[in-house]
């Protein structure tokens, strides 16, 4: 599996590259030469003594910005993250998507909010990656806004991933 990197807010990630520039074709027979080449500099070149040359110069950026791309462990870690943070019915693939949402508008407190949270993720998770173990951990601000998110962590031979929910 190859996927686009995202950031954790869900921006696609850009890094920089050097942009290669430049081809050279040499064509040769046996009496004379043809040399077609192509250069991004106003250098003069130095001339074919025998046979025809053809010079292209083009101007070209020489760094710029690309998409970097995950694959393996870290798209499954990615592709499971936005399936636990999207809603069932968000997105018109009725099949994409979690509960986990619908679990978190109940009491805060309980147990049993926390233990449908995991399973929740536990049954997404289950989709990915076989014999996988999800725990998670409730965190609770000190503000008058009694602000509840869950840490959760995957566990599996070769794997681990964590993310905020």
């Amino acid at each position: 599996m190859v996927d686009f990197q995202t950031t954790k807010n869900g921006d696609i990630v850009f890094k920089d590259y050097n942009k290669k520039a430049g081809i050279v074709l040499n064509m040769q027979t046996a009496d004379a030469c043809i040399v077609l080449s192509h250069s991004t500099s106003n250098q003069p070149q130095s001339r074919a003594t025998d046979g025809i040359r053809l010079t292209f110069r083009t101007v070209t950026d020489d760094a710029g910005l690309d998409v970097d791309i995950v694959s393996d462990n870290d798209a499954i870690s990615q592709q499971i993250e936005w399936e636990c943070k999207t809603e069932i019915g968000e997105l018109p693939i009725s099949t994409f998507g979690s509960t986990v949402y619908k679990s978190m508008h109940k009491e805060i407190g309980l147990e049993e909010t926390a233990e449908a949270i995991r399973l929740s993720i536990q049954s997404i998770v289950d989709q990915y990656i076989t014999d996988a173990t999800v725990t998670i951990e409730r965190h609770k601000d000190a503000s008058v806004f009694n602000y509840q998110t869950y840490h959760a962590m995957i566990e599996a031979t070769g794997f681990h991933h964590s993310f905020t929910i």
